[in-house]
């Protein structure tokens, strides 16, 4: 959603003079000293609505983005809390789509690739790949807003893949080397 502030009221006011007042300095300096308030209050009302809107709001007003869509702040920077309120607010307006599910899980891990099989009877595995495991807290925030995502009564289970932490053969010691394949989340 785009506003636009209006910031000639002044000669909008002049324009829609009629001809027969035009030539008359008490009216026109009415319309002017009326046109000079009317300016001051757009420009306070503009203020109010820009600084609140979700992608130019900063503390305390991105905290109140976050009481109306369900989502505290939990110590997130406000660069960082920015994204996660927009993943929310995609989540709570999913219909339990596979592509929103993705979308979510990809949004809040940085995942490039993520992948939604279906697991049974209302069930999906979701797993994505990632260099770096994502933190407790972050794997919190995922499952409470993939469980909002989804559709009611359907589950969903979610698998976290390592990319550079595998099982391979150790030259050394010719066994296995210590790692993990993949970890539930």
């Amino acid at each position: 959603m785009s506003i636009v502030e209006i910031t000639d009221h002044a000669a909008r006011i002049r324009a829609r003079v009629l001809s027969q007042f035009a030539d008359s300095p008490n009216i026109l300096a009415v319309l002017a000293v009326i046109a000079g308030e009317v300016q001051a209050l757009e420009t306070t009302a503009f203020d109010l609505v820009a600084d609140r809107m979700l992608d130019t709001a900063v503390g305390a007003q991105q905290d109140q983005w976050g009481k109306i869509v369900g989502q505290p702040r939990g110590g997130l920077s406000d660069a960082d809390y920015k994204v996660l309120l927009k993943v929310r607010i995609e989540a709570n307006r999913s219909c339990g789509t596979g592509e929103t599910i993705i979308s979510v899980i990809s949004k809040i891990t940085g995942a490039s690739v993520v992948h939604l099989r279906w697991g049974g009877i209302a069930h999906y595995e979701a797993s994505y790949e990632i260099v770096t495991p994502i933190s407790d807290s972050r794997i919190a925030v995922l499952d409470d807003v993939v469980l909002d995502a989804t559709a009611a009564g359907v589950s969903v289970s979610i698998t976290e893949e390592v990319a550079d932490v595998s099982f391979r053969l150790d030259s050394a010691t010719r066994g296995l080397d210590q790692g993990r394949l993949s970890r539930r989340v």
